[in-house]
């Protein structure tokens, strides 16, 4: 105990506010390094979130482009569908004058056909 009395009360507290101080700074750094790994590690997710939103917009675009490449497609396809429909309703205007033709024919007109061109010709609408 002796060397406690030689050394002042004065000396002892800075001494103790150097301790202090030093378990301070050592806490401090361990905070500092484990903030620094936390924004590391958000700064790291962060970079993985912004590639999938980038993927996604690319499979998104691309998914548009399909669309309104079908929309374009299916708009032609209906188009044409009319037209035909159109086509064939001018054809079949076409018909019933030719059959009231045929059947108002005098039997003199009738001669010698094929068989399978009579067929073919009386199936016809």
């Amino acid at each position: 105990m002796s060397l406690l009395k030689w050394i002042p009360g004065k000396a002892w507290a800075a001494l103790l506010a150097l301790v202090l101080s030093i378990g301070g700074w050592l806490i401090n750094e361990h905070r500092i390094d484990k903030l620094q790994a936390e924004r590391d590690s958000a700064l790291d997710g962060l970079q993985r979130a912004n590639e999938l939103v980038a993927r996604w917009r690319d499979v998104s675009e691309q998914l548009g482009t399909n669309l309104n490449n079908a929309r374009r497609e299916r708009a032609e396809a209906e188009e044409a569908v009319k037209s035909l429909q159109a086509e064939l309703i001018e054809q079949a205007l076409d018909y019933p004058p030719l059959r009231q033709r045929i059947e108002d024919a005098p039997d003199t007109d009738d001669g010698a056909v094929a068989p399978v061109l009579r067929s073919t010709l009386e199936a016809l609408p």
